[in-house]
């Protein structure tokens, strides 16, 4: 039975301790909750850590506060006295491998960080998640001795700036392994690929680096992200990729996506087919959005009973 021990707690942050069956062998892996997590004993890795035979650390914060009321001192003195002397890697995605950055230094942990962003970092901020800063910039903290592994799609705008503008400055020698087209969840696409559990397992364990065949063909987000990036170079390879997508995951999303490629390059017959052939499905949620429902009507298209109006 897994043993579980509170290591600090406040109204900010919530350490969490767990401790597997058998023996306590090396790694430590700590760790963090993303965005949308709150203040809980587990979350993000504590199963996988856990099936591994690893001991592992859930460091929790307070749901929307981004880490901010969490310092390094706080961090430190919650954790040392269980990781100091091991090995000890911390993990984390999206917000939380921010937190792994942020925090390993001091540690001198070993660092995974999937496509790291802190969302209130003034570069990438919008108005709906700007909260005042209290941590000092990446490059001001303590760096820990192992060039981090950042995984990231650099095609995505907020992550391609996090790696250039927070993360090379404080880790000029970061390791990164890019996987273009496959968005800003990148852990969600690789566990899609069935590839998680080995290459991440070969990570941690060994700080191995595996070569990563990520498959695209049933990808649908895949699809999506290289047809948009191509649409406006190479639109007939873009519409590939937008059917593919559509035929991969029936939405109200890759209808509108497809339909919207198919107007602005003329392919209003075609167009016309593939709203009998969603009308065909019968699925109530493949609706058109407002602003292509518009653009077809305009174009003198059928839209027979979808349902969707423009505004």
């Amino acid at each position: 039975m897994t043993e579980l021990q509170t290591l600090a707690r406040s109204d900010d942050y919530q350490i969490t301790l767990h401790k597997p069956d058998g023996p306590d062998g090396d790694p430590v892996v700590v760790t963090f909750g993303g965005m949308p997590s709150g203040l809980a004993p587990g979350g993000f890795g504590t199963r996988f850590c856990l099936g591994q035979g690893w001991t592992t650390i859930y460091v929790a914060q307070r749901a929307l506060s981004q880490y901010q009321g969490l310092d390094l001192a706080a961090f430190r003195a919650a954790v040392a006295p269980v990781v100091d002397g091991r090995d000890v890697v911390c993990y984390g995605s999206s917000l939380g491998g921010y937190a792994a950055l942020y925090y390993g230094g001091t540690i001198n942990a070993r660092i995974v960080a999937a496509a790291p962003r802190l969302p209130a970092w003034p570069p990438i901020t919008t108005p709906q998640m700007s909260i005042p800063l209290v941590h000092e910039p990446l490059h001001d903290v303590p760096r820990s001795r192992s060039a981090p592994v950042v995984i990231y799609d650099p095609r995505v705008a907020h992550d391609r700036t996090t790696v250039e503008r927070m993360v090379k400055p404080a880790y000029p020698d970061v390791r990164l392994v890019e996987l273009p087209h496959f968005g800003h969840t990148v852990l969600a696409a690789i566990a899609a690929a069935g590839a998680l559990p080995t290459f991440m397992a070969a990570l941690i364990r060994d700080d191995v680096l595996l070569p990563l065949d990520m498959p695209t063909d049933a990808n649908p987000g895949w699809h999506l992200r290289k047809g948009q990036s191509l649409a406006s170079a190479e639109p007939r390879v873009a519409l590939d990729h937008f059917r593919r997508f559509f035929d991969l995951a029936p939405s109200s999303r890759s209808l509108s996506v497809l339909l919207n490629h198919l107007i602005n390059t003329g392919g209003i017959e075609d167009a016309q087919s593939l709203l009998d052939r969603a009308e065909d499905m019968g699925d109530p949620d493949l609706v058109l959005s407002p602003h292509v429902t518009k653009r077809a009507t305009k174009a003198g298209l059928v839209l027979q009973r979808r349902g969707a109006t423009g505004d």
